[in-house]
């Protein structure tokens, strides 16, 4: 491939991130001095009440290649992500965590899979994997839960149906009709790709619990999304109701 065509878009959704935005900053700069493509990074300020704009102006802006989307109601994880895919213009397409759970640099070894791979997905539950930081029980819980849930309504076993760290051909994550705007987007995006039978690597990737802020993620809404998603696939294979 050349250069032109390993280009990428990294989507970065920020909600009241004003906290985590130095660490990001200081995460993405070894990261971007050794990645040796075109790049963009796409910040989706999902209707923050804090500084996140501001800083995003006045850190980014000056040394990166920046397109700043903003809007002054929360859409939720899911919603700012299809945000930030509608303008993403490289060739491929990551989308990463603002508060560095996952090691931005970790984009640089997913992108040695990405010429076998429609779509390279970071979990820290893979046996390769591990998490730095103990996770809350009850996120543990859901986590792998839901692994188990979604492994046996789609026969498709993967570590991690959640994960927002991932690396996507742009031209096939385009090409999704996405209508989840919760965290169950980041699902949706995998579970409609399974069905077009993209070719998905599970890759293990070290994973740190937010050291600031808060999470974003609502427990109890979260899991009834979960349910509710569940229900539609199983809908789906039955034929009842397309996804």
């Amino acid at each position: 491939m050349s250069l032109e065509n390993k280009s990428l878009s990294i989507v970065i959704p920020c909600y009241n991130e004003e906290e985590s935005l130095a660490l990001l900053d200081s995460k993405l700069k070894p990261l971007l001095e050794k990645f040796p493509y075109e790049y963009e990074l796409i910040f989706v300020n999902d209707g923050s009440t804090d500084n996140t704009e501001k800083i995003i102006k006045d850190l980014f802006k000056p040394k990166y290649p920046v397109v700043l989307i903003s809007y002054k109601k929360n859409k939720n994880l899911g919603g700012a992500v299809k945000e930030g895919v509608k303008v993403a213009k490289m060739q491929y397409t990551a989308v990463i965590d603002s508060d560095c759970s996952y090691d931005p640099c970790d984009i640089l070894k997913m992108y040695d899979y990405i010429d076998d791979y429609d779509v390279v997905s970071a979990s820290a539950h893979h046996p390769k994997a591990k998490f730095n930081f103990n996770l809350p029980w009850y996120r543990l819980l859901l986590s792998s839960g839901v692994m188990w849930l979604y492994t046996l309504v789609t026969f498709k076993k993967l570590y991690s149906f959640t994960s927002m760290f991932r690396v996507y051909k742009t031209s096939l994550l385009k090409e999704l009709n996405l209508e989840k705007n919760t965290f169950v987007g980041m699902t949706e995006i995998i579970i409609k790709l399974i069905k077009k039978k993209a070719k998905i690597l599970d890759f293990p990737a070290d994973s740190n619990y937010r050291t600031f802020g808060v999470s974003k993620m609502k427990l109890k809404n979260t899991i009834i999304s979960h349910l509710t998603f569940l229900l539609e696939i199983l809908l789906d294979k039955l034929r009842i109701r397309k996804l």
